[in-house]
Parts: C-alpha cells; structure tokens; sequence
C-alpha cells in the first residue's frame, strides 16, 4: 500500500499562447532614454508582466515581404521573441530573459530606437514552457461527471456522451508572493517559477481571458530512480481569486478555478521540455518544443 503526504505534491502552469493583438505604434509612441513604448492596444488589459512575446511587423514592401521592425536597437529583422515587463500605465519595456522582465528595471531593458514611421503590429504570447506555482499552501481538485440530455442526438453521438461529461474544479491556498524567489519542492530554477500575483491577474484580465493550462500533482516522482508521478492535467479558467491581509499573519491568496476541457488523472513521467539557460525553449524546425522523458499513460 502506498501512502503519499501532502510535501510531495506540486503545481505547474503553462500560459496560454495561442491569443494575438494587432496594434498600431506610432513614432512618438516610443521614448528611447526610459526604454518604454505603448501601442494602440492596452497591453495591461492583454499582457502580463514576464509574459514571453513575439512582436511581428504586418506592413509589407512591394515585393510583399513584410518590413524590418523598428523598435530593438541592432534589430533588423520583420519580427522579435522575448519577454516583456508592463506599467499601470500600459508602457512596455522589452527583456532577452525572464528572470530581467519580472523585476522591471529600466538599466536591464533593452535599447529601443525611434521608429521613422507608423507601423503595424502583430504581438503573439509565445509562453510553452511550464513553470512550478511557488508557495502553494494546500490545493483541491475536484473531478464531477455532468449529465446531459441525449435524447436529441444521433445514435452515434449518443454512445459517446450517454455517460454525461467530465467536468472539474478546484481552490488554491497559496501564500501571497509576486517577486521572483526561489521556489519549492527542488525548482531551484527562477526561469521556472510562476507566483500567485499570475493567477490574481488572470482573475482581473479582460481581452486575453483568465485561462491556463494546469498540472496538479498528488504524487510527484523521480524518473531518475524509476518513481512514477500521479497528477491531474487540464484546460483551467480562473473565477475567483481572494486575498486576506491579516494585520498579525501572513498574507494569502485563495484562488477558485474551472476546468474548460477535458480532464485527465495520469501516471507515469510527465514530458520534460528542453530548455535554454534563459528558460526559453529549445524549439524543432516545425517550432514545436524538444521533449526529454517518455510519459506512460
């Protein structure tokens, strides 16, 4: 009989990335000595600070390649991958790491220069990588199966959901932290760890949605020594997020989410994705991430 204790769980959330804004930038959009620009767009409304982005330049030449991106000094190429720190007023200033875009400072940013002329742009989330959810106190999952009316639907459609749909939902108790530290349960790697400040600002986010994909581990193991985790894995929506600041305790966070897709309980390895030493992925040709580790379903 095996027995698990509650020290050998974890969470790991990946951000959306599949959401894009198309905003126009104007020359006096962008101030070269505070290396800071804003956009048509409210980036604070679509962005969150150490989001990983790619600003791609829409306007094209008359030979239709698309023009070069005036925006990163030495930069001459139609589009730019990295991360990204916001302002309150929406100001971006621009990072090579993620570690540099969360604590915001201007003298890390990079140098900008003045565009010369209006352009158009198409800003991407490119986060796939997942990070370990730092301070977690106590976590539930909760799995139900909803039941549907069938009765409408064709005979092979009312096979596959007679039984009704899997639906989930779960709190998160996790201690208040939003500047980089280093996180729990051997995640040494700050390029690796997410803060509860993430999941509060999923909670308030008006264009890009309070969505995330979510890992929640009951069991992790150690594919090194041949020990198998046990963890859910589903789409996530954030609902409802509490923070109680008590005048003699520690400040906390309550967070409340849905799931918006299928719900999986697995064992095995989860797949490992390779990184680079900034934390960003080692990409395939087809731009899809190198995965390390074979999973057992």
């Amino acid at each position: 009989m095996s027995i698990y204790f509650g020290n050998t769980g974890l969470i790991e959330l990946k951000r959306k990335a599949d959401h894009a804004a198309y905003p126009s930038m104007e020359p006096a959009d962008v101030s070269v000595p505070k290396r800071r620009f804003t956009t048509s767009i409210e980036a604070n409304q679509v962005f969150i600070i150490g989001d990983e982005i790619e600003i791609k330049r829409t306007d094209q030449n008359e030979d239709k390649s698309f023009k070069n991106l005036q925006l990163v000094k030495d930069h001459d190429y139609p589009d730019w991958k990295g991360f990204i720190s916001i302002d309150e007023l929406g100001g971006i200033r621009l990072y090579n790491k993620f570690s540099d875009a969360i604590t915001s400072k201007r003298t890390t940013a990079l140098e900008l220069v003045e565009p010369t002329e209006t352009q158009n742009l198409r800003i991407k989330t490119r986060n796939t990588a997942w990070r370990c959810l730092a301070r977690v106190k106590n976590f539930d999952f909760t799995t139900e199966r909803e039941q549907i009316n069938t009765t409408v639907l064709k005979e092979n459609f009312r096979t596959q959901y007679d039984a009704g749909l899997i639906s989930g939902q779960g709190t998160l108790d996790c201690f208040w932290e939003h500047k980089p530290s280093l996180c729990e349960n051997g995640y040494g790697n700050i390029n690796l760890t997410e803060f509860p400040v993430y999941l509060a600002q999923l909670c308030i986010r008006l264009v890009q949605g309070a969505d995330f994909w979510g890992r929640f581990f009951i069991y992790k193991g150690d594919q090194a020594n041949n020990v198998q985790s046990v963890w859910y894995e589903a789409d996530c929506i954030v609902n409802d997020c509490t923070v109680n600041v008590p005048a003699d305790g520690v400040v906390e966070a309550s967070i409340n989410f849905l799931t918006s897709g299928k719900v999986s309980l697995r064992t095995g390895y989860p797949p490992l994705e390779l990184l680079n030493e900034d934390g960003s992925l080692v990409l395939q040709e087809d731009t899809d991430p190198i995965f390390v580790g074979v999973q057992d379903e």
